[in-house]
């Protein structure tokens, strides 16, 4: 629950996993549409594994990732019912706590990096009017 899916390849894969409690998860492939403003979407989100059980079975496919003859077929042949992950209240906020703690790292390694470079300008000065 309140887990962020985001940028990933095929959204999940579980195996044996029919008691899990899934909700109130964000996932960037999924359709939203929030009527009442509540911040969960009224369209629930479903992750088939179509691809990932392909691949299982004939492991050359692997070959066409990201074809689109494999988004059409995805589109078209769902995987089996009971193989599919369905979040029914997917979450509309992108969870912005793991941005600002992205964001301190960043400032911090732009830091470092300034700092290494003119720490390198001057040695190549004083080297360079040494020899």
């Amino acid at each position: 629950m309140g887990n962020t899916f985001n940028g990933n390849v095929n959204d999940t894969q579980a195996n044996e996993s029919a008691n899990n409690i899934i909700k109130n998860n964000y996932w960037d492939a999924a359709l939203k549409l929030d009527i009442d403003g509540d911040g969960v979407s009224e369209l629930p989100h479903a992750a088939d594994p179509y691809f990932m059980a392909l691949v299982q079975r004939i492991p050359e496919y692997q070959l066409f990732f990201q074809h689109p003859g494999i988004t059409l077929l995805k589109q078209v042949f769902n995987g089996p019912e009971d193989e599919l992950l369905r979040d029914l209240e997917p979450s509309m906020v992108y969870a912005s706590s793991e941005n600002s703690q992205k964001n301190d790292k960043q400032i911090i390694l732009w830091f470092v990096g300034v700092v290494f470079i003119l720490v390198s300008f001057i040695f190549i000065q004083k080297w360079r009017r040494s020899l």
